[in-house]
């Protein structure tokens, strides 16, 4: 993106600009008309200080030359406009280093408020963008922890599953699980991985294979002997 384009999305300020502007005596000078809406927006808004001057509200230093620029006009067309213009809608000071150019009517135009509404305006549109950012934070947490909830009730599903049938391979090699027994176990898998998914997949494993005990996983499907776990 162009710099001046980032800079025009950084001035979210703005003028006052009325239907009585139609009424205008150089209204249908488009020429005019371009020159002194540009004079009105790059006006201050606000006293600033420049060059140890102070540059009131309503005015702006420039010259010819940056005028042109701004404007798409020739030197003699704005000199011109400026002179239809001083005296009646501006008031001009030149000297040999720039041109200080005054709205007369900067009070009329955008009204005592003016710096208010400003300042109001850059508020609201921080506070529409923190409240739009801290909406959309809220939302994708509450869906993150609805989802991790969806994820822990079906894991969940599936370890009651699992034990389930581990008791019944138990019972069928005719070794049941007493209640202390199974407590041994769950402490075990607790030891073993806080993960539930894998104390899933370690109770699963002993029940197809018809281990009375719990080991660690293995893809080869072999046993340590020292890792046997055996409950009675």
């Amino acid at each position: 993106m162009a710099e001046k384009d980032l800079l025009y999305l950084e001035d979210r300020s703005y003028v006052k600009i009325y239907r009585s502007l139609t009424e205008w005596r150089l209204f249908h000078n488009k020429n005019a008309l371009t020159l002194f809406i540009t004079i009105l927006l790059k006006a201050n808004w606000k006293e600033k200080k420049w060059d140890g001057m102070v540059i009131e509200s309503g005015e702006m230093v420039t010259s010819i030359k940056h005028l042109c620029e701004l404007t798409n006009l020739t030197e003699s067309k704005v000199r011109l406009l400026l002179k239809k213009m001083d005296g009646e809608e501006i008031t001009i000071k030149t000297t040999n280093r720039f041109t200080l150019i005054k709205l007369n009517k900067w009070a009329y135009y955008q009204g005592d408020s003016f710096e208010n509404d400003n300042q109001n305006h850059k508020q609201m549109t921080i506070k529409t963008h923190s409240k739009r950012k801290r909406n959309t934070t809220t939302k994708e947490r509450e869906e993150g922890e609805e989802r991790i909830e969806r994820q822990n009730l079906i894991a969940l599903d599936d370890f009651d599953r699992a034990l389930l049938d581990f008791e019944e391979m138990r019972k069928k090699i005719r070794k049941p699980l007493t209640d202390s027994a199974k407590k041994m176990i769950l402490k075990k898998l607790e030891s073993m991985t806080t993960d539930r998914v894998e104390q899933i997949e370690i109770l699963n494993q002993s029940t197809m294979n018809c281990w009375q005990g719990l080991f660690p996983l293995n893809k080869n499907g072999d046993v340590d002997d020292k890792e046997v776990n055996l409950f009675v």
